[in-house]
């Protein structure tokens, strides 16, 4: 399992992919194929601050059907229908596991299929990794973030709603990049600074 390093999750704040609402916290990403039978699979540091139950709403398959398309409802309105079959792990500081969803069911987030994942767990205060990716995935690829499962198609997106618990903002895999890109940033004013 990945460790995230303070100041990644403190640019990964600063690059948030992840709105706060009245109904808790949505992120929004995107699981990929590879082409080559694997898919990605998209990490997140969640934190609870206070011991309670925490929900994970995901909203990822937008049809009735499973790879027939069945009724087919373009749930966030992007204009293109996703088959993403869902499958969810949370581990703790410690890389354990301490919940996982495939076929959660139909949460309150406006989800129309079963494959969507669901999970309420109740969690004690500390940091976890909510770990998304297609079915199957099993708890090793969950935290080395790659599955050896081919999503339907070339990519998916999804939507998890998250209720109870605070996210810094974008996949962890993403964190990287995001803290690299402020680096750049930062050097370039500097050196505009000292050039002048």
């Amino acid at each position: 399992m990945k460790k995230i390093h303070q100041q990644i999750a403190i640019a990964a704040a600063l690059v948030c992919a992840a709105c706060v609402t009245q109904g808790g916290t949505i992120l929004s990403g995107t699981i990929y194929n590879d082409g080559f039978g694997g898919s990605s699979v998209d990490q997140w540091t969640v934190s609870v601050t206070t011991a309670g139950t925490v929900t994970f709403d995901v909203l990822a398959h937008e049809s009735t059907g499973y790879y027939d398309p069945g009724t087919a409802i373009d749930l966030n309105g992007d204009g293109e229908i996703t088959y993403l079959d869902s499958y969810l792990y949370l581990f703790d500081e410690f890389g354990d596991v301490v919940g996982s969803d495939d076929d959660g069911g139909l949460g309150s987030d406006g989800s129309i299929n079963s494959y969507d994942s669901y999970l309420s767990l109740s969690l004690v205060a500390g940091n976890y990794t909510l770990a998304i990716g297609q079915y199957y995935l099993d708890p090793s690829e969950a935290g080395a973030g790659w599955n050896d499962s081919p999503v339907f198609g070339d990519y998916a997106d999804y939507r998890i709603t998250i209720n109870g618990a605070s996210v810094p903002g974008v996949p962890d895999s993403a964190s990287t990049f995001a803290l690299f890109g402020l680096a750049l940033t930062g050097l370039v004013g500097l050196r505009r600074k000292l050039g002048e």
